[in-house]
C-alpha cells in the first residue's frame, strides 16, 4: 500500500474511494488498534474517530484515476487471499494459525500425504532410499509460494502458514521449500502441516526468531538439515517422529548417503540455484562436492529429536559435532542398513 509513510496495513483499510478535488480517501477499519500505526495516523483517527484519511495523488506520476484503481485492485487481492489474519497475529503474538481450510478443501483420507519407505517389501530388507522428488519451479503452485514468501517478509508476518492459504492441489506439488524463506527474518510461527514435502531447505537456519516449527502429518519428510540448529529461539515443535529415520518406536534404517554430484542434487536442492556453492553445515565454507564429507547425526530441536544431515568440508568439523542424547546412535554416522541402532524404546 503506497501509504508506507503513514503505516497503515492492508488489514487496517476496510476500504478505498475517490473524494472530492481530486483526492483519495482511504477508510480504516472499525477494530483498528491505534497502537499499530504511525504518530500521524493515530492522530487522525482520535480527529476523525478512525474515519477515513485523505490522500493526495497530487505531484504523482500516476493519475488519480490509476492510483486509485491499483490500490483497489490491491485491496482486493488481499482480502481475496485472506491474509488479514497473519497481520494481525504480528500485533497479537499468541494466535497460532492452523490448517482451516473449509472441508471440502480437505485431503480424502486415502490422499494424505505418506509412503512407502520404511516398508521392506520395497526395496529389500534394510535399503531405504532417499525421496528424489525435484521441484517443480514452473508451476504455479510454486509461483504462488514464491510470493507468499515475499509477501511475508515485506510485512514481517511473525507466523507463516503457506499451505493454509493454498489449494490442497497445490499442495501436493511443493516437495521443498523456497530458499527464500531465508527471509522470513521476523517469523516465529513456521507452520507447515499436512504438508507432501520430502525435504526442507538448508535456509531455514537463518530463521533467528523461529520458536515454534510445525511440520506435524507431513509423513514424506524423514529427516532435516543440520542448519535448523542454528535457530537459537526454537523451542516449540511438532513433528511426527514416527516417520523419521531412526526413530526410538521402530528404528527404520538411515539411507546410505550419496557420493556422487548427480545423487547429491537431489538431497539438497542444488538444482534450484546451481551456480550457488554449498556451504559447510557447521563452518559456512564453501565444500567442493566431489569431497565433501556427509553425515547423519541425531539431536534435539525443540520438542523433537530428529535425525539431521550433515554436510561437512572437512574432518575438523565433523569431529566438533555434538554428542546425540542417549537412546540414539551416538555418533556421526552415514547410514545404511549395516548400521547398529539402539534396541526399539516404546
Amino acid at each position: 500500500l503506497p501509504l508506507s509513510r503513514l503505516q497503515v496495513r492492508w488489514c487496517d483499510v476496510s476500504s478505498i474511494r475517490s473524494a472530492p478535488h481530486g483526492l483519495i480517501e482511504v477508510l480504516l477499519a472499525s477494530d483498528v488498534d491505534p497502537g499499530r500505526t504511525s504518530p500521524l495516523v493515530r492522530g487522525i483517527g482520535r480527529l476523525l474517530h478512525l474515519g477515513p484519511i485523505l490522500v493526495t495523488p497530487w505531484g504523482l506520476e500516476w493519475s488519480r484515476d490509476r492510483i486509485l484503481e491499483a490500490l483497489l485492485g490491491g485491496l482486493q487481492d488481499y482480502n481475496r487471499r485472506d491474509l488479514a489474519r497473519f497481520e494481525r497475529a504480528d500485533w497479537e503474538g499468541t494466535q497460532l494459525l492452523k490448517r482451516d481450510n473449509p472441508p471440502e478443501a480437505q485431503p480424502p483420507w486415502w490422499d494424505e500425504p505418506s509412503c512407502d519407505c520404511f516398508d521392506p517389501n520395497r526395496s529389500g530388507p534394510g535399503a531405504v532410499p532417499f525421496h528424489a522428488d525435484i521441484q517443480d519451479t514452473h508451476c504455479h503452485a510454486w509461483r504462488h509460494l514464491m510470493e507468499l514468501i515475499e509477501q511475508a517478509a515485506v510485512d514481517g508476518w511473525t507466523e507463516f502458514a503457506p499451505f493454509s492459504l493454498m489449494t490442497y492441489e497445490d499442495v501436493k506439488q511443493i516437495v521443498t521449500l523456497p530458499p527464500s524463506i531465508a527471509e522470513l527474518r521476523r517469523v516465529r510461527t513456521l507452520n507447515l502441516y499436512g504438508s507432501h514435502l520430502v525435504r526442507i531447505p538448508r535456509e531455514i537456519g537463518q530463521l533467528s526468531r523461529l520458536r515454534e516449527f510445525d511440520p506435524y502429518t507431513s509423513y514424506r519428510l524423514h529427516w532435516f538439515p543440520y542448519e535448523i540448529t542454528r535457530c537459537r529461539a526454537l523451542r516449540d515443535s511438532r513433528i511426527s517422529t514416527r516417520a523419521l529415520y531412526g526413530n526410538h518406536k521402530f528404528r527404520p534404517p538411515f539411507p546410505r548417503l550419496p557420493v556422487a554430484d548427480a545423487d547429491l542434487d537431489a538431497i539438497t536442492d542444488a538444482n534450484l540455484h546451481p551456480e550457488d556453492p554449498i556451504l559447510c553445515s557447521v563452518c559456512d565454507a564453501p565444500c567442493d562436492k566431489a569431497n565433501m564429507l556427509q553425515v547423519w547425526l541425531t539431536l534435539l530441536i525443540g520438542t523433537d529429536t530428529v535425525p539431521l544431515l550433515v554436510m561437512a568440508c572437512s574432518k575438523a568439523c565433523i569431529d566438533a559435532l555434538p554428542t546425540p542424547p542417549e537412546g540414539y546412535v551416538q555418533h556421526p554416522h552415514r547410514g545404511g542398513p549395516e548400521l547398529t541402532q539402539p534396541a526399539i524404546r516404546h
